[in-house]
C-alpha cells in the first residue's frame, strides 16, 4: 500500500510547479519503506532509477522535460534518499523487486525504464 508523503510545495529541487506532481509517498517492500514521486498525467509512463549513491532528485532536469507528455515516476532505491534499508539487502536484485512493486502500486502495466550508473 502506498501512502502520500509530501506537501504540495515541498519539492523545491524540481523546476516544475508542485501542481504537476500527482502524488508522492512511500510503499512497503520486504520491510523497507521505498520513497517515490509521480509527475505528469500522461498515458505512457517513464520510470527513472538512480545509480548507487544517488537519489530520485538526480533526475530533476529530465522530469521537467518529460512530465508535460508522460507520467514520470522517480524513486529512491533502498538505503538511498528517503528510502530505508532495514534488511541491509542492497543492489540490483532487490531493486528489481522494489521497482515491480512500485509499478504495481502505481497501477502501471508498462513503463519505459531508464537507469543511471
Amino acid at each position: 500500500m502506498m501512502t502520500e508523503g509530501r506537501a504540495p510545495g515541498e519539492a523545491a529541487e524540481m523546476p516544475l510547479p508542485s501542481s504537476q506532481m500527482s502524488r508522492s509517498g512511500f510503499f512497503d517492500s520486504d520491510g523497507c519503506q521505498i520513497y517515490f514521486e509521480c509527475w505528469g498525467d500522461g498515458d505512457q509512463a517513464v520510470i527513472l532509477s538512480h545509480g548507487m549513491g544517488g537519489s530520485h532528485a538526480v533526475w530533476y532536469q529530465q522530469v521537467a522535460h518529460l512530465a508535460p507528455q508522460y507520467r514520470v515516476i522517480t524513486w529512491d532505491q533502498r538505503g538511498f534518499g528517503r528510502s530505508t534499508a532495514r534488511t541491509g539487502d542492497l543492489g540490483p536484485e532487490p531493486a528489481v523487486g522494489d521497482m515491480a512493486r512500485l509499478l504495481e502500486g502505481a497501477a502501471q502495466k508498462f513503463a519505459a525504464k531508464f537507469g543511471q550508473a
